[in-house]
């Protein structure tokens, strides 16, 4: 998939600014301790985040994608060296092939998620069930998204990418985005050929 900036004609309120600001050192120092753990690590901020800020709103919570590739995915890491708590199903994983484990913490006043994938992070990304989550920021700060998310950020649509989307990843969306349009997976206008 090729990934495009997102961020030009982008002019971030100062309180986005600042917390953009703090989430690129947090990233930097997650990738910091995994690779002194664990050699080399693939760290990328999904989802949530960037689309909000790139929409003007500050973050609801932070996800933190992470990919190991020498250490075998049945290897528990984690647990006693970020101060960090594995989660349950709550937040929609169960039967993701592409997410290993989710563990928690709080930074300051928010949630973040250490979201351990099976493959690399933007591997997994680009698999995301609607287009308006298929945005990532790496560890310099650069925003960059599908041109499936930069059509539905000008169009003013969410679209669902695969015919089995959970109604509740959607309902979390929908609320903060009320004047975008949701298209159900397979929707096609009346005017569109086949």
């Amino acid at each position: 998939m090729e990934w495009l900036s997102v961020e030009e004609n982008v002019d971030y309120l100062p309180y986005i600014y600042k917390e953009r600001s703090s989430i690129v050192r947090e990233l930097r120092s997650v990738k910091e301790k995994l690779e002194a753990l664990y050699g080399v690590a693939d760290v990328v901020l999904a989802g949530g985040a960037p689309r909000d800020w790139l929409h003007g709103m500050q973050a609801r919570d932070f996800d933190i994608f992470y990919y190991l590739e020498d250490i075998p995915i049945e290897q528990p890491v984690l647990d006693d060296h970020l101060g960090v708590y594995p989660v349950g199903d709550e937040y929609s994983y169960e039967g993701n092939k592409d997410i290993a484990t989710v563990h928690e913490y709080r930074r300051e006043y928010k949630k973040v998620q250490l979201v351990r994938c099976t493959r690399p992070p933007l591997k997994v990304v680009e698999n995301f069930p609607i287009n308006l989550s298929q945005v990532w920021m790496d560890c310099t700060g650069k925003i960059n998204a599908s041109s499936l998310f930069k059509h539905g950020m000008n169009s003013k649509t969410i679209q669902a990418l695969v015919p089995d989307v959970k109604w509740s990843y959607v309902s979390k969306i929908l609320p903060r985005y009320s004047e975008y349009a949701y298209i159900p997976h397979g929707w096609r206008d009346e005017n569109e050929s086949e």
